[in-house]
């Protein structure tokens, strides 16, 4: 589709819409703010529509799975559903089949995303098991980051190899001895057994084998505590929605296999101070970590797969959560940590400011339930009815508009 030569919405302000006109120029990027836009141009302009333009969202922990395992989800029904939720670009976890740690690996991904995605794509590279190809991997074209899983953190050298590449290294925060005959455990058992004081230590552990100087990024963070070490470690960190959104006693089940996620669920009291940490702004970003299983790996508590599908919803309802602040300032900080934050975590370009990108979230600020997904292959979950605030009705990419597609699995 042909590029605006402006977009004019209304965005979040503390105390209700701002106006604002973003010139765009050839390279989708805003040019410039004015009062009005151009005589003679094409126009979005969705002032007064009770439409909210929010800079363009960023989800920077996503399992697309595809290539072997797209049984579980595919690049495309992904992507479709990262696209229903509003989101403009994810960032795509290693952790496939083959692993995302090789040259050839990652090359054969960029192939399938360039078939099949929907919304922008970046790789998220595992440490490489092989010493000295970390340099290589941080040169493909894609790549943002490195990320270390508990067992890389038994393998210093490689560690340090990434980390000196200069991209961050992402760090699920754990110990590899979380994992053992514990892990069949239900909850609140397994949160025990992966307790967070087990979890903040994992940062400082990554912290003293890579040095001072390495950039780190801690994800998923499900305590206080973590997200305090992840401060003091000179680390940045997010938070994934299902430890603001459930605790092991709410709602009703999750502590069976549709709650089954690492980090565990936590306690109400932990998540209550997990929730401080973010309205108190020590909380860098939200990330989804949409993790969908085929409806057979996510029915037996004591052998499911780990992992809660998120991607055509999470937003709006965290979004939801945030309502009582009020919805413009909720709006302003979902802008914050779903699309500041991670873009600038991860080195991307800022969205919907001059300077930054023309990409834009086109949302409608609305009470609604969750019904169901539309494209993720992932149908097991505990989201139904789940209250959402705000609909998103479309996304702009670099000044050209990829609006919703229909209902239905690609």
């Amino acid at each position: 589709m042909k590029r605006f030569d402006a977009v004019c919405l209304d965005l979040p302000g503390p105390r209700g819409p701002e106006e604002a006109c973003h010139i765009v120029d050839a390279r989708g990027r805003v040019a410039r703010e004015a009062r009005s836009p151009p005589a003679g141009g094409r126009v979005l302009d969705l002032r007064g529509t009770g439409v909210v333009g929010l800079p363009g969202l960023v989800d920077m922990h996503v399992h697309l799975r595809g290539l072997r395992l797209s049984y579980k989800e595919t690049v495309r029904t992904g992507t479709l559903a990262a696209l229903r939720g509003g989101i403009t670009l994810v960032a795509d976890m290693p952790n496939t089949r083959p692993r995302l740690d090789t040259p050839e690996a990652i090359s054969a991904r960029i192939l399938e995303i360039a078939r099949e995605a929907a919304v922008d794509v970046r790789i998220i590279a595992g440490i490489p098991r092989r010493p000295g190809e970390a340099e290589r991997i941080a040169r493909i074209p894609g790549v943002v980051a490195f990320k270390a899983y508990p067992g890389d953190l038994e393998r210093p050298l490689q560690l340090r190899e990434a980390a000196a590449t200069g991209l961050p290294v992402i760090l699920h925060p754990e110990l590899p001895q979380a994992e053992g005959e514990l892990e069949r455990e239900r909850l609140p058992a397994r949160e025990a057994v992966r307790a967070c004081h087990l979890e903040a230590a994992s940062v400082g552990l990554l912290r003293d084998t890579v040095g001072p100087d390495a950039v780190l990024h801690v994800t998923h963070a499900s305590c206080a505590s973590t997200v305090r070490e992840a401060r003091r470690a000179g680390a940045t960190v997010d938070v994934a929605p299902h430890h603001l959104l459930y605790d092991y006693y709410s709602p009703p089940g999750m502590s069976d296999c549709l709650g089954k996620v690492n980090p565990p669920l936590r306690g109400p009291v932990e998540r209550s101070l997990l929730l401080r940490e973010v309205l108190e702004g020590r909380v860098d970003a939200l990330a989804s970590d949409h993790a969908p299983h085929a409806a057979w790996e996510k029915s037996e508590p004591l052998a499911c797969a780990s992992g809660i599908p998120w991607l055509e919803l999470w937003p709006w309802a965290v979004l939801g959560l945030l309502g009582g602040l009020g919805v413009w300032r909720a709006l302003g900080l979902l802008s914050r940590l779903a699309s500041e934050g991670p873009a600038r975590v991860l080195g991307l370009a800022p969205r919907g400011v001059p300077g930054g990108e023309a990409t834009y979230t086109l949302v409608r600020p609305a009470r609604r339930r969750f019904t169901g997904f539309e494209h993720s292959k992932a149908v097991r979950s505990y989201h139904f009815m789940m209250p959402l605030l705000g609909e998103p009705v479309g996304i702009v990419v670099r000044g050209r508009p990829a609006f919703i597609p229909g209902p239905g699995p690609a």
